[in-house]
């Protein structure tokens, strides 16, 4: 059985500078953002099933990470991505993460991309809290 040595970290990288520099002037169709969430989505769940094989963070980060997570989920949810196609990202992610290797390369790529689902989460978090207060008059 041969090992895939280090998809996310490279996926994250791409997914991060994709989603960061999108064309000046420019504001992705619906379609392409939603494609956007979703390949950083896989990229944070498939980062999240690989740390759980090979142990990269310590179990706060961990913890962390899963409650980001659930954050994105939601917020992919609520912009009505179908939670089918999520449960699948997931399913193929964790399939993928158990054939990646456990070395350096790898756990540099899980905590990146701990960092960028840190982020994202927050970021969505703030979004909804933002979309659920009162609009003043």
């Amino acid at each position: 059985m041969s090992c895939v040595r280090n998809p996310w970290a490279l996926l994250a990288a791409f997914v991060w500078l994709a989603a960061a520099a999108p064309a000046v002037g420019q504001a992705p169709s619906p379609a392409e953002a939603a494609e956007r969430d979703l390949e950083v989505y896989a990229t944070a769940i498939g980062a999240f099933h690989i740390d759980g094989r090979c142990r990269v963070l310590a179990e706060s980060q961990r913890r962390e990470y899963a409650s980001h997570l659930k954050i994105i989920r939601h917020a992919l949810e609520q912009r009505g991505l179908p939670k089918d196609l999520l449960d699948e990202i997931d399913e193929n992610t964790r399939t993928v993460a158990a054939k990646v290797a456990c070395d350096v390369a790898t756990a540099e790529g899980v905590e990146r991309a701990g960092i960028m689902t840190m982020r994202l989460g927050r970021h969505l978090a703030e979004g909804m809290a933002k979309s659920r207060a009162p609009k003043s008059q």
